[in-house]
C-alpha cells in the first residue's frame, strides 16, 4: 500500500496542470520533486559505494574511477566503511520515500542530513581540502536555505 501512496504522490507532483505561464505553485512542486530526486540519487550512490566496499571485485568497482582518491582511502577499510555507507543509503532512501509522501519527519531528516553535509564541508576546510570544503559547504548551505524556507516547510504539514 505504501508503494501505491508513494507512486500517487510522485505522480501528483508531475501531473500539475501548466498554464500558459508557469505558476509559482508549479515551480514550487518542481523544486520539491527535484530535492526528492536528489535524495534518491544520494541513496543510490551511497548504496553503490557501500556495496562495492563491502563486496569488492565486482564490475561495479569501475564506478570508483570517478573518485580514485576516495577509493584508495576507503578500500583498506573495506566493510568498516562499506556497512555505514549502506546504512546511509537506506536512510536516504527512507528520507526520499517520506519526502515524496510529504511527511514532516522526512523534512526533518532531510534537513539533518544536509546540515551534516555542511558541517562535513566546513570540516574539510580544517584539513586543508579547500575545494572540497567550499564546494560541500556552499552547495549544502544553499540546499539547507532551500529546506528552511517557510514555503518548503509548510508542504510537510
Amino acid at each position: 500500500m505504501h508503494c501505491v501512496q508513494a507512486f500517487l504522490a510522485v505522480h501528483s507532483v508531475y501531473s500539475v496542470g501548466v498554464k500558459s505561464s508557469r505558476s509559482v505553485e508549479y515551480s514550487h512542486r518542481r523544486g520539491l520533486a527535484a530535492f526528492g530526486g536528489f535524495l534518491v540519487f544520494g541513496a543510490c550512490m551511497a548504496a553503490l559505494a557501500g556495496g562495492t566496499l563491502t563486496w569488492p571485485n565486482t564490475p561495479f568497482d569501475r564506478i570508483w574511477g570517478l573518485n580514485p582518491r576516495a577509493y584508495s582511502a576507503l578500500l583498506p577499510l573495506g566493510r568498516t566503511a562499506g556497512i555505514p555507507l549502506l546504512l546511509l543509503g537506506a536512510i536516504l532512501a527512507l528520507a526520499a520515500a517520506g519526502w515524496f509522501l510529504r511527511r514532516l519527519w522526512a523534512w526533518r531528516l532531510a534537513a539533518l542530513l544536509v546540515a551534516t553535509q555542511v558541517l562535513g564541508g566546513v570540516g574539510n576546510l580544517f584539513f586543508a581540502r579547500v575545494l572540497e570544503g567550499l564546494t560541500g559547504a556552499l552547495i549544502g548551505g544553499a540546499l539547507l536555505c532551500y529546506l528552511l524556507r517557510a514555503r518548503v516547510r509548510s508542504a510537510f504539514g
